[in-house]
């Protein structure tokens, strides 16, 4: 059976991610990235981490040197590894990006995204409608990638919100992975991020009842993740 690693910093459980991962007969291992966190020795058939309210830039929290050269070695291997929120900083920073700041503001809430020529012929992202949202937790976006990368999809302003950061390795900025339960626990549980003023959970919350539609419609991009984790062989030695 092939095996998922899928990594949270702060992140409440990616409940559309992994329904997708174990309907496709993936095992899915949850791990939570700690300062002291150990990551197994041999490599699965995939990988994901999910940022939550930590930010992704906080090395009191984050062991950057332990998490970024495990997700160097998983997409050197060839092993599909999959960012989401903080998590795509995360990757985009191991493979060679430099950290940084969007020219324009980037609102807490639902964006909208349009998908970019090189979108359309992602393995992943070809799943996805020309047009769709996701809810967004920060005011961060994608604005260094590493060499090589091609942006699938951006938002109103052209930003990019999603990019392939290798020929098995991608970075979503948004979280089409929860559904409105998990963002109201999160909500619940104030501050949600650190960052984040009073409009901005505001806008949040206005997001929640469109949130599992919203989710429902990503299940065809993960379904081709999912896919693509349980055919690929763990890579040995």
């Amino acid at each position: 059976m092939s095996k998922c690693l899928v990594a949270l910093f702060g992140a409440p459980e990616p409940t559309g991610l992994l329904d997708r991962l174990r309907i496709h007969g993936v095992a899915v291992t949850l791990l939570e990235i700690t300062p002291d966190v150990e990551f197994p020795t041999s490599l699965p058939s995939g990988v994901a981490v999910v940022g939550g309210p930590v930010s992704p830039y906080d090395d009191r929290v984050l062991p950057y040197g332990r998490v970024g050269a495990f997700l160097a070695t998983a997409v050197a291997r060839e092993v599909p590894t999959l960012g989401i929120g903080g998590g795509a900083h995360l990757l985009a920073v191991a493979l060679g990006a430099r950290p940084g700041w969007p020219t324009s503001a980037v609102t807490p809430g639902l964006h909208m995204l349009r998908r970019t020529a090189q979108g359309a012929d992602d393995p992943l992202f070809r799943h996805m409608a020309p047009e769709a949202q996701w809810l967004e937790f920060s005011y961060l976006s994608l604005t260094d990638l590493p060499v090589g990368a091609e942006v699938l999809a951006v938002d109103t302003e052209g930003q990019a919100q999603a990019a392939r950061f290798g020929p098995g390795a991608w970075g979503l900025q948004g979280h089409p992975e929860l559904g409105a339960a998990a963002v109201a626990a999160c909500v619940e549980a104030r501050p949600l991020h650190p960052l984040l003023d009073e409009a901005a959970l505001a806008s949040v919350e206005r997001a929640m009842p469109h949130l599992d539609a919203i989710s429902a419609s990503w299940n065809p991009v993960f379904d081709a993740y999912a896919a693509l984790v349980a055919s690929t062989p763990a890579p040995t030695g």
